[in-house]
């Protein structure tokens, strides 16, 4: 080869490897070498997590009402809440409401409906309406029992006249098809109630007691 094509062949050649090395691949608009880019118009990864669910809070219990003696009148109505122990024999099955009335010193349990004119009681064996009374309000359990026991729990009623002065409790018994509401004490082994003009003693009775 003569030298000048030789020369030419190199010429060309160094212009070549000239152009190849000051070309360079641009990068795609948003990438930078090494880092991956997030996608457009998607969110952060780092989201905060949802807050946890709550369940709702149970509802109260209902608050009952503790027994509590209130006046009453044959001239108003029956109070609200007023406790129903027991009702006359058939065929009219009238409701007895709880009352309490003060009689020769004492406070004497009984029982009140409409047309008795106030709380019957018993007394000296007989039976005695007394206009101005009390009826007893409130939550209550019966309890049975026998023979004068008092069961534990049993709401007083009242008490007998000085100077015994023994506490009287509220007691309900069977009696004549009907369940009639009197006093109790252990002395009298029984539940007194009062019953057709008499004060009659029923052994076996339920006294309430507070829930």
């Amino acid at each position: 080869m003569k030298p000048t094509y030789l020369s030419a062949a190199l010429g060309t050649l160094l212009v070549m490897l000239i152009v190849s090395c000051g070309k360079q691949e641009a990068p795609a608009p948003g990438k930078t070498d090494g880092q991956q880019q997030p996608s457009a118009g998607k969110a952060d990864s780092t989201e905060p997590p949802p807050a946890p669910k709550t369940e709702p809070a149970a509802p109260a219990p209902a608050a009952t009402a503790a027994p509590a003696w209130v006046a009453a009148s044959n001239d108003a109505p029956v109070p609200s809440g007023a406790v129903i122990g027991g009702h006359e024999h058939p065929p009219g099955s009238e409701d007895l409401y709880v009352c309490r009335a003060s009689f020769n010193n004492g406070v004497h349990p009984g029982k009140y409906r409409a047309g008795f004119k106030g709380c019957n009681i018993g007394w000296g064996g007989v039976e005695h309406t007394v206009p101005n009374y009390e009826l007893l309000t409130g939550q209550v359990t019966w309890a049975s029992a026998s023979d004068g026991i008092i069961p534990t729990g049993a709401i007083s009623g009242g008490q007998e006249a000085p100077p015994g002065a023994e506490v009287l409790y509220v007691c309900r018994a069977n009696y004549q098809n009907g369940l009639h509401l009197g006093k109790l004490r252990p002395a009298l082994k029984g539940c007194h109630v009062s019953w057709g003009g008499k004060e009659i003693n029923v052994t076996q009775y339920e006294a309430p007691i507070t829930k």
